[in-house]
């Protein structure tokens, strides 16, 4: 059971005073002692009502007569939806209002601080049972309304049955791999997604809250990003998951409820960072020397991480930037930040104006040490316990001595892990041996993961809708046998399918484990097509969907069971 304490306002409302609710001092179902964890806040998209949705039954049975003497509680049955419109608990009293614990079986629903009830897995009833200071009870049924997968002929009708991407993979556990492995998921556009409209789908087929549908099936870790101020001065979005305070604050909550631990990728920008393009905020554009810009960071991370902590979703662990190998806030933006490029990119970021910032931090340089140390007081002003990361990347030549380098200039820089970006079409082109080679090489102070990767489980297959290309595919032949002959492509040792895609993920895990990597994190494994959610603003396009663990109607395919499978066990 799982229960909960609240106070509710003054009633006297009888209207539904009868409604299914005892009058005595006892119930047939009485809540048990366990209690639900508490959220600070019930802020789940979208907001909840004040009223009660309407039913006209309810399932409480009076455990005494239920004649009009005495005081009575009582509240209708409910019906929502996955993420639907959240419910609030506010059971009517004949009598002077009461404080009550709600408690529950099962996890279809959640039930945040005692008030507020959350759909989580579609076609089910769930009974709550209510119990009141003085010991008045009732009970009621929380239907969570069916929603089951349906391929379409435009998405997964072209190529989920021919390509087999529901077929159960076999890969073999790995020996050594335990639950301190990070598996890690960046789910960065679930709110995005979910917002136009996206349903994800179990392996049978029923709709269910995706952070617990990754938990369930071997994750152990959310990474969530945060742009400062990802907007025109008109509120429109630059795109690319709209990853602003908000929604990244939901995220993170559902994140936590589903039992997942948290790693939040401080961006320090207004949009994508990665080595070629790291822009500073527009609202940091003015600073006029390098401390005070460090003083900025510092200030941001704290009351960032100050209003996680205040929210109930504190992060473990925090990047310090994302994908900084080239340096940070190298330059600013420029003035037009009202308009989009024909690509949706917002224009202040390409366009005239755009230049060099005067106080950058090139990598391994003062001011990145600098701006790097003063990210990490602003976490050690919140929680000293929370895990800082320094994270590196490199698009392709990869080797142990440039990624040496780079940490070895970060020594004075106060962090705990380094995080390294390893995606193989880029990386190590000929294969895990290759991958091997690097990890070998390496002569790290800190700890090290991985905290991006990904792989195609398909290379040909597309979405159109609305003449317009969803997917744009920047995966098809990037690993084509370039280099000279007899030497074995990426591409030739784990081909682009579902397959391709288990063997891949497994031996690469298997080679993280070996060279004492922490863990992997898997980026948007669930950013299934959706026209509204793509790279930058509207009419852009997502150009990952080929390299998650959804079809592209949005139904698990086989290998998200990989990861339960490599720790020697599957996914009831």
């Amino acid at each position: 059971m799982k229960q909960g304490r609240f106070l509710i306002p003054l009633s006297s409302l009888f209207a539904v005073a009868l409604l299914s609710c005892a009058s005595s001092t006892s119930s047939s179902n009485p809540p048990a002692s366990s209690s639900i964890e508490p959220a600070s806040s019930s802020s789940v998209a979208p907001s909840s009502t004040d009223e009660p949705i309407p039913s006209s039954s309810s399932t409480g049975e009076p455990s005494s007569s239920s004649s009009s003497i005495g005081p009575t509680m009582s509240f209708p049955d409910q019906t929502t939806s996955v993420y639907g419109k959240p419910i609030t608990i506010k059971p009517v009293f004949s009598k002077e209002s009461e404080t009550f614990t709600a408690s529950y079986e099962g996890d279809a629903i959640r039930i945040d601080d005692n008030q507020t009830i959350v759909g989580l897995t579609a076609g089910t009833k769930t009974k709550v049972n209510l119990t009141s200071a003085s010991g008045l009870t009732c009970s009621f049924e929380v239907t969570v309304s069916a929603s089951t997968y349906k391929a379409t002929s435009a998405r997964d009708g072209k190529f989920a049955r021919s390509e087999k991407w529901f077929d159960q993979p076999s890969v073999a556990p790995i020996e050594g791999l335990d639950d301190d492995f990070m598996t890690g998921m960046d789910i960065s556009s679930m709110k995005a997604l979910y917002d136009h409209g996206t349903k994800f789908y179990d392996e049978n087929g029923n709709e269910r809250a995706l952070p617990y549908l990754l938990k369930d099936h071997g994750a152990n870790w959310a990474r969530l990003k945060l742009w400062v101020d990802p907007y025109t001065g008109k509120g429109t979005a630059y795109g690319g998951g709209e990853s602003d305070l908000e929604n990244t604050l939901w995220m993170a909550k559902e994140c936590k409820h589903a039992g997942l631990k948290l790693l939040l990728d401080f961006h320090y920008s207004d949009y994508w960072t990665h080595p070629a393009q790291q822009i500073l905020p527009k609202a940091w554009a003015n600073v006029s020397s390098a401390e005070e810009l460090a003083q900025t960071i510092r200030s941001y991370t704290k009351e960032t991480l100050t209003t996680f902590q205040n929210e109930g979703c504190l992060p473990e662990m925090v990047q310090l930037g994302n994908e900084i190998s080239s340096g940070s806030f190298l330059d600013t933006p420029g003035p037009d930040s009202e308009t989009f490029s024909a690509y949706g990119e917002p224009t202040y970021l390409t366009g005239r104006g755009k230049k060099a910032f005067a106080f950058k931090a090139e990598a391994g340089s003062e001011n990145m040490v600098l701006y790097l140390n003063a990210a990490s007081q602003g976490v050690n002003d919140v929680s000293p316990s929370i895990k800082k990361v320094v994270h590196w990347a490199k698009g392709s030549q990869i080797n142990a001595t440039v990624i040496n380098r780079f940490f070895d200039a970060l020594s004075s820089v106060d962090y705990d892990y380094a995080g390294l970006s390893l995606y193989p079409y880029y990386c190590f082109p000929t294969g895990t041996d290759a991958l091997g080679e690097i990890l070998s090489g390496l002569e790290l102070d800190k700890p090290w993961f991985v905290v991006e990767t990904s792989y195609p489980f398909s290379g040909e297959s597309y979405v159109w809708e609305d003449n317009f290309n969803v997917t744009q595919l920047s995966i098809t032949n990037w690993t084509e046998e370039k280099q000279a002959p007899g030497i074995t492509t990426m591409k030739g040792l784990y081909p682009f399918t579902p397959a391709g895609q288990a063997s891949l993920i497994h031996d690469m895990t298997a080679t993280v484990l070996n060279h004492q990597g922490l863990g992997m994190f898997y980026w948007e494994p669930a950013w299934v097509p959706n026209k509204d959610v793509g790279w930058a603003g509207k009419g852009s396009s997502c150009s990952w969907s080929n390299q998650g663990f959804f079809s592209y109607d949005g139904k698990m395919i086989g290998n998200l069971n990989v990861f339960n499978m490599m720790k020697g066990g599957i996914a009831d």
